[in-house]
């Protein structure tokens, strides 16, 4: 399988032209990246102008540092690590009364394929198919063609679509149905809000009101960060959160690109060290070679790994001992995931009942970690009280209901009596945030009457 694809063509006006380039056949061209705009030169170093702001602030980083300038492919292979992501054979053009365009060809490492096409898109460059593209021009690379959506399918229906196709195994009919839970509860619905505000949950209120604290102070609009995957062991929870990470793929490159300096497209997962193995593995096992472009962040190795690798990756596997002073334990100078000081589209909590304890600085530093979702996975969201729900719900910081006085002085206390309100509370609020099956459920014998 090929590591380097021609994403297609593409043409940009080229603005605050400096001055009318020859005009006649194609010249051949060049990019560099200047401090705020990307300069346009023609062979072999004549300034023709630069493309636009827009166009210069979503495609400069592909470029690499600032002075850094676009080379074409001189391989079949490009380096992930090289620092120009893109490889562009470019051309300047001109016609007779109108501006210079700078037309191209665009070639790039098989990892950054999507972060590519979203940047182009932010940029308001389209990218096309070349009709009679020939690979023995361009060193046997193959044009990858991304196929649209047919008509009448969602865009989310199609990245689905995409993500399974690259799956060896046929997910279960549970697994898909937690994929459609977890879409929902990513998707800036405000559900948690309108179960506050239900009527079954007046008792909290007027509890809170009586206790003189202030109900007024609770969001007026909050939205859900994730969910809680809390599925029996052996039901295939990390094969699902895996298909759902390739499943929003488009959707984390776009979350980078709104401030690519600070944010990462990763999904980053915080596992046991015992379990670190077992997602590599099943990365291996049940998808397509490079349909998940991963980093481990643990161990010794880590230091090598650069900021903009961390960035541009599918997902980034860590332990729970790389956050915070763990991951300084065994070598000192090694960075730990909070050194990174990287705002990441989602983070996955494999076994996260192991933050039941709210004191605990495991618990605080992973709270204090930056991320646009969280996705806890546990086969035993409560192991020993209620509070052990309560930390959960305080980490996906799903408003109003991670307020600890709520849970202190009102959820917990109620429960613990068995009142009937406080139940009914508890039990829609983990319908809301929380998907949990047994294997009794599937598995469970037919009865012959």
């Amino acid at each position: 399988m090929s590591s380097t694809y021609c994403l297609g063509k593409f043409s940009a006006p080229i603005s605050s032209a400096l001055h009318s380039a020859r005009r006649g056949a194609p010249q051949m061209g060049f990019l560099q990246r200047g401090r705020f705009q990307l300069h346009v030169y023609c062979a072999p170093r004549e300034r023709v102008g630069d493309l636009s702001p827009i166009a210069s602030e979503h495609l400069k980083p592909l470029l690499g540092p600032i002075s850094t300038c676009s080379t074409p492919p001189t391989s079949r292979k490009i380096s992930p690590p090289d620092h120009n992501l893109i490889k562009l054979r470019l051309f300047v053009v001109t016609h007779q009364g109108t501006p210079p365009e700078l037309w191209g060809c665009v070639f790039c490492h098989s990892h950054h394929v999507n972060l590519i096409h979203t940047a182009f898109a932010a940029a308001g460059i389209e990218l096309t198919q070349i009709w009679n593209y020939h690979p023995s021009v361009f060193f046997n690379i193959p044009h990858l063609v991304i196929d649209r959506p047919e008509p009448g399918v969602t865009p989310h229906e199609a990245l689905l679509i995409s993500a399974l196709s690259q799956c060896h195994t046929n997910l279960k009919p549970h697994q898909l149905s937690a994929l459609e839970f977890l879409r929902r509860n990513e998707s800036g619905s405000s559900e948690a809000l309108l179960l506050w505000n239900h009527p079954t949950n007046a008792w909290i209120h007027q509890f809170m009101e009586q206790a003189g604290i202030n109900t007024t102070e609770i969001p007026a609009a909050a939205t859900s960060r994730g969910s809680i995957l809390a599925d029996n062991m052996g039901l295939g929870k990390t094969l699902t959160a895996l298909t759902y990470v390739l499943a929003t793929r488009d959707l984390a490159v776009e979350f980078q690109w709104a401030n690519w300096n600070t944010r990462s497209s990763a999904t980053l997962v915080i596992c046991l060290l015992a379990t670190l193995s077992n997602w590599e593995n099943e990365i291996k096992l049940h998808f397509t070679d490079q349909a998940i472009n991963y980093h481990v962040f643990h161990g010794p190795a880590r230091k090598k790994l650069r900021k903009q690798d961390l960035q541009s990756a599918l997902l980034v596997l860590t332990t729970y001992e790389m956050i915070g002073e763990g991951g300084n334990r065994s070598v000192r100078y090694q960075p730990t995931v909070e050194s990174l000081d990287l705002c990441w589209f989602r983070i996955i909590l494999d076994e996260a009942h192991l933050m039941r304890n709210p004191s605990a600085h495991r618990t605080q530093n992973i709270q204090q970690l930056q991320s646009q979702f969280l996705l806890c996975l546990t086969g035993t969201p409560v192991q020993n009280c209620l509070s052990d729900l309560q930390s959960l719900i305080t980490t996906l910081n799903i408003a109003p209901w991670d307020n600890k006085l709520i849970w202190q002085r009102f959820l917990i206390p109620k429960v613990n009596c068995g009142a009937a309100e406080a139940i009914r509370s508890i039990t829609q609020l983990m319908n809301s945030v929380c998907l949990r099956r047994t294997k009794e459920v599937f598995f469970e014998p037919t009865q012959e009457g």
